[in-house]
């Protein structure tokens, strides 16, 4: 008589003959009535069953709750009628487990934290603080309004302190304002706590726009690298001073309480220009009122010294142009202040001269020369001990013709 086998359900699974063997029901064998040599075959459905039919590949015949040990990965599945699926271990532990694969599940019982093993290292699933950090991390969250509508934010915890709330709705103000304390008006973005709440809070690390720095409007700062210009007073509030130019060509500064301004880095034959710009009606051009030659030691007035100016100091040691300057130094050295020369003013209206120890006394630079006055232009007296030449006119000539000697 055949034997039928049914599910633990009680659905007929298949029916064997008598002295048959059915191997395609299942993945055992289904040993039929009187089959000869049964017992091997009964011994070897314990085996496969002991190991759960240990195989690189799934069994081919599998029943809903069958067991496969999947020894390619490692890994122990359950049919569900369709697919093994993995029945991964979950080990409760105070250190990482070992011989673990892909799928496991690891309680670390120290932090009371969850990880799963990715057949490499251990992945956190959460939570994401360790035991005894307090609440610390994204936490989304409800706020209602005051004016009773709920908002979806995230807040972020360090140690059960509230360091940024994160909103994508419109600015609204908590309902219960002291329940997030540290914070006003919940606006679009981040909201970072109030430094009065936690000390020297602040963004760290590197931002790529700004729409105010200190609550100041971004274009109420002037620009470094573009022409700009300000309606306030520029200070620049030490000695060094200012400087100008790629090599700091020109520094205004002060030294001790003396203010200067210099050239600086002078290549050669660089002069130090003062000037400005003409009227419109005249032209309008640029036009150098001072030029500083350092070189030269030089100070010339006009347009870059070259003489088109209405006056100019160029070299006042030897003036060759009749608008150049003169120093005394030089003043002195054509009258001869220094080695007693030919004229000299004393200070006084006493004139000396060269000769005087020898009598010469103020000679012309030719005999028969010089005139002193002309018939228009006459000294009114002349004081003198002796008159030595010609005279055509005297007030006393009467004197003269008495004292005259007579010829007979």
């Amino acid at each position: 008589m055949a034997y039928t086998i049914n599910l633990y359900d009680g659905t007929l699974l298949t029916t064997v003959a008598d002295g048959t063997i059915d191997t395609a029901a299942t993945n055992i064998k289904l040993i039929g009535k009187n089959f000869t040599g049964y017992g091997e075959l009964i011994d070897e459905n314990f085996v496969h069953m002991l190991e759960n039919f240990a195989d690189v590949t799934a069994p081919t015949a599998p029943l809903v709750g069958q067991i496969w040990w999947n020894s390619a990965i490692g890994t122990l599945t359950v049919y569900d009628g369709v697919q093994f699926k993995a029945v991964s271990s979950s080990t409760v532990s105070d250190t990482e487990p070992t011989g673990a694969v892909e799928g496991d599940l690891w309680w670390d019982s120290i932090n009371e934290q969850l990880f799963v093993y990715n057949s490499i290292s251990w992945i956190l699933i959460g939570p994401s603080a360790a035991a005894g950090a307090g609440q610390s991390g994204a936490i989304v969250e409800i706020i209602t309004d005051d004016v009773a509508s709920d908002h979806v934010v995230v807040s972020t915890y360090v140690a059960d302190s509230r360091i940024y709330i994160t909103s994508g709705d419109a600015t609204f103000t908590p309902n219960v304002p002291a329940s997030y304390p540290g914070f006003g008006d919940i606006e679009p973005g981040l909201n970072l706590v109030a430094e009065g709440t936690l000390s020297g809070v602040r963004y760290n690390g590197t931002a790529t726009n700004s729409d105010a720095l200190n609550s100041i409007a971004s274009g109420q700062f002037l620009r470094s690298d573009v022409d700009d210009e300000t309606t306030a007073i520029l200070k620049v509030v030490n000695d060094t001073g200012l400087r100008v130019g790629a090599g700091d060509d020109i520094q205004i500064g002060v030294s001790g309480n003396n203010p200067f301004m210099f050239s600086r880095n002078n290549t050669g034959g660089d002069v130090f220009i003062i000037g400005g710009q003409e009227s419109i009606g005249v032209g309008g051009a640029e036009v150098s009122a001072l030029t500083i030659d350092p070189d030269n030691e030089t100070i010339s007035l006009g347009n870059s010294g070259n003489g088109s100016g209405n006056s100019r100091v160029t070299d006042a040691a030897d003036p060759q142009n009749a608008q150049d300057l003169v120093t005394k130094a030089y003043s002195d050295l054509k009258t001869g202040e220094a080695t007693g020369g030919a004229i000299l003013r004393d200070g006084t209206n006493t004139v000396l001269g060269t000769g005087v120890a020898e009598g010469n006394g103020v000679n012309p630079a030719a005999d028969n020369s010089i005139d002193m006055g002309s018939s228009l232009l006459r000294y009114r007296d002349i004081f003198a001990v002796t008159f030595n030449g010609l005279s055509t006119e005297a007030s006393y000539a009467d004197v003269a013709s008495v004292l005259k000697p007579t010829h007979n």
